[in-house]
Formats: C-alpha cells, structure tokens, sequence
C-alpha cells in the first residue's frame, strides 16, 4: 500500500493501567460511549461530534479529545476510542 502511515500507539505503566482501543466505523448508529478513566477519542479520518451532556464539539482527522464523562458520537468517521482502566495499587 503507497503513501504515508500513521501510528496510535498507547502505553500504560504495567501493574498501573490498562488500556483498550476500539475502532468504530463510519455509518454506524450513534452510539453512546460509557465513562472511562480517562477516555480518549482519536478521530482517523472524516468528522465526527461528540455530545456530552453539556457539550458538543465535531472533530476531525487527527483531532483528539479526552473526556471524563460519556459521549454519544454521530458523523462519518473512523473513530479510535481508547479507554484507560486505572488500576488499584497492590498491596
């Protein structure tokens, strides 16, 4: 495949967090996307918006958004969610 790449890439202190990253597609209902600890969306290409219960806000490619609350998104992009589950310290 010809042309220029792009890397996400998510590292979280073992033992510490542990994260998760979800693509979703374009065309697909809006969806409402549950709290995390934090929650990053990351769009890849195309808009999208992204409605809190205060706020709404469109992204597009290359945009980033942290939320600490859920979002419901519509539009036409890919969208990378990325959820970071602090984990509690051992003992």
């Amino acid at each position: 495949m010809p042309g220029p790449t792009r890397d996400l890439n998510i590292m979280t202190r073992r033992g510490r967090a542990n994260a998760t990253v979800t693509v979703l597609s374009p065309g697909q209902a809006a969806l409402t996307i549950t709290k995390a600890d934090p929650l990053v969306i990351v769009c890849l290409d195309g808009s999208a918006t992204l409605q809190t219960a205060d706020t709404s806000i469109t992204i597009g490619p290359g945009d980033v958004a942290e939320l600490d609350e859920p979002v419901r998104t519509t539009g036409d992009g890919h969208l990378a969610v990325i959820r970071v589950e602090t984990l509690a310290p051992a003992d």
